[in-house]
């Protein structure tokens, strides 16, 4: 299975930081989104660059596009929340 794209991310983060209690950080919800969306270990290990894999640089714009969406907030260095 191929990784989803940046559009298809955004709503599986606004989930696992509702799940979370309305704030997670980035790492909690790298973790909960490859959970939820049940992607292979094979697809989380690809690198794009150096070492960042494919996915997290794919869930950082996600996480972009979900702010300037309105969804969420970043607040202290790592941390997203939900704006209410």
């Amino acid at each position: 299975m191929a990784l989803p794209a940046v559009k298809e991310l955004v709503p599986a983060i606004v989930e696992i930081i509702s799940r979370n209690g309305g704030r997670s950080h980035f790492k909690e919800i790298e973790k909960g989104v490859s959970e939820l969306l049940n992607i292979s270990p094979e697809e989380l290990q690809k690198i794009r660059s150096g070492k960042r894999t494919e996915f997290a640089y794919r869930l950082s714009w996600a996480r972009t596009a979900a702010s300037a969406a309105g969804l969420i907030k970043k607040e202290e260095r790592g941390y997203w929340s939900l704006v209410k």
